[in-house]
């Protein structure tokens, strides 16, 4: 019997497995001293729905009383913002105890409003994986997958206005407000993603054709000033250093990540038993672990990804 084959799903499956293969995770991590480093992109960052995630090992935060906030990622100007997030340190006046996630939007613009997640306190020198969201009504806060806070805003984002920059790694351009510690897979998206499609992603690497994907640094260049968005927006950053300091460097990773895409049941290789599990989640399926390329489907684009990625990770 001649099987025969479609050649659109064909010619859509042989794209998706070449994506696939041209992701190589490094196992990289970019190290902020806190005190001067972060990289910044001049792209534009407006948007009306938002999520912001990140892996993040804290180690310092300025504990002057003024200003405890360090920042992950924001979008503003030296004098306001679009959106912020990042963490608080605690106690203010130190000596530094814990820290926690913050996000806001629109600092020193009109409709100003803030979630400080001040119950959701996370140890420091550990992998914690902290992301907000905001829908244009209801801003929500995660940690490490699970919904720690929901804050009623009923407000728009602002625009960055003229000059607005993106940085990483600091409150807002032109603050002392530096994060210190060990970032790994930074992501910006343009819709408020969902607590199922948050933790189907935040263990692997992004293929950065996800929809919604507005930026993507997967910090795995691991040398060089330039951090990559491996999204079709190309919205790259520039690290740079502002002050007396060592700024940024950049470290072997040793964040949770699985950095073998394909890999269903986290066990470092990608098998029958992944495999499996992809087949047991065919069809439609909203936030489901098969759906390797976010489209809400598991299909043979998917398939074709995991059959890529088949067996071990490559040695670092």
């Amino acid at each position: 019997m001649r099987v025969q084959t479609c050649p659109s799903i064909l010619a859509a499956g042989t794209a998706a497995l070449l994506t696939a293969n041209a992701i190589h995770a490094s196992g990289f991590a970019l190290h902020f001293d806190g005190i001067t480093g972060e990289a910044i992109s001049a792209a534009n960052f407006d948007v009306a729905q938002i999520t912001v995630e990140s892996w993040v090992n804290v180690e310092t935060v300025n504990l002057d009383p003024c200003c405890t906030f360090a920042g992950v990622l924001t979008w503003g100007r030296d004098w306001d913002a679009a959106w912020e997030f990042g963490v608080v340190g605690v106690p203010a006046g130190g000596p530094l105890e814990h820290v926690y996630p913050f996000f806001k939007i629109n600092w020193g613009k009109n409709g100003s409003a803030s979630m400080l997640s001040a119950d959701a306190t996370f140890d420091l020198n550990e992998w914690n994986h902290i992301a907000a969201t905001y829908d244009g009504s209801t801003a929500r806060m995660y940690l490490n997958g699970e919904l720690v806070d929901e804050v009623q805003f009923d407000v728009p984002i602002s625009n960055g206005g003229d000059g607005a920059i993106m940085s990483i790694g600091n409150n807002f351009p032109g603050a002392s407000e530096f994060f210190g510690g060990t970032m790994d897979e930074v992501r910006i998206w343009n819709i408020a993603r969902s607590q199922q499609q948050i933790l189907q992603t935040m263990y692997r690497p992004l293929l950065g054709t996800e929809p919604g994907l507005l930026a993507n640094y997967a910090l795995n260049e691991g040398e060089g000033k330039l951090l990559h968005d491996s999204s079709s927006n190309a919205k790259h950053a520039v690290i740079v250093t502002t002050r007396n300091g060592n700024g940024t460097s950049w470290v072997v990773s040793t964040s949770p990540v699985d950095l073998k895409i394909g890999d269903l049941n986290g066990n470092g290789i990608v098998d029958t038993s992944d495999l499996l599990i992809l087949l047991g989640q065919w069809g439609p399926c909203d936030g489901c672990a098969g759906d390797l390329n976010g489209d809400s489907v598991v299909d043979v684009t998917d398939m074709l990804i995991l059959l890529g990625n088949w067996g071990t990770p490559d040695a670092e």
